[in-house]
Formats: structure tokens, sequence, C-alpha cells
């Protein structure tokens, strides 16, 4: 069963659980941090749970609405634009 992570840091915590919906209303099977956790445990969850984290931002999601993406599997990452997530998460998962 393949399923990303939304994390996010400080102050994100609004927009990453509206990403998290948006992503499993266009079919994806997504997870999500509830228990206000630093970023940190966020990502030692996450490790647990799946190979891709989604990582929402304050500045760049207010910026340019952008999130990094992590490969835990591959140690990469890259930064999209919100509109270009769930294509690629679809490659990917």
């Amino acid at each position: 069963e393949h399923r990303a992570y939304v994390a996010h840091l400080p102050g994100a915590e609004a927009t990453a659980f509206v990403l998290a919906e948006q992503l499993r209303q266009a079919g994806l099977r997504i997870d999500t941090d509830l228990l206000h956790r630093s970023l940190k445990a966020q990502l030692r969850d996450a490790s647990k749970r799946s190979r891709i984290v989604i990582i929402v931002g304050e500045d760049e999601w207010d910026q340019h609405q952008r999130v990094t993406v992590k490969d835990l599997a591959q140690n990469r990452q890259v930064i999209l634009p919100v509109g270009d997530l769930a294509p690629y998460l679809r490659q990917v998962l």
C-alpha cells in the first residue's frame, strides 16, 4: 500500500491539513500529523509509514505555493508547485 505523508513546519499546520485533504480527494492515500509534533518527530513517524514525505513550510507556501517532496528511500528531494504534486505522487508511489 503506497501512501505519502504530509508534514509541516510550525505555522503551516492548517495549510498541511488542507493540502492533505486535496490530495485525498485526488485519490491519493495521505497520512498527516494530528498531534502538533515537531518536524523531526513527524519525519520519524513518516519514515515508518511511507517513502514520500511532503513538507509544507509557511514561507515557501505563502510566496510560491510550493512544497518540498522528500523520497526517504532514495534520499532525494525536489521542490514542486502544489499543482504538480498529485501527478508527481501518482508517478512515484
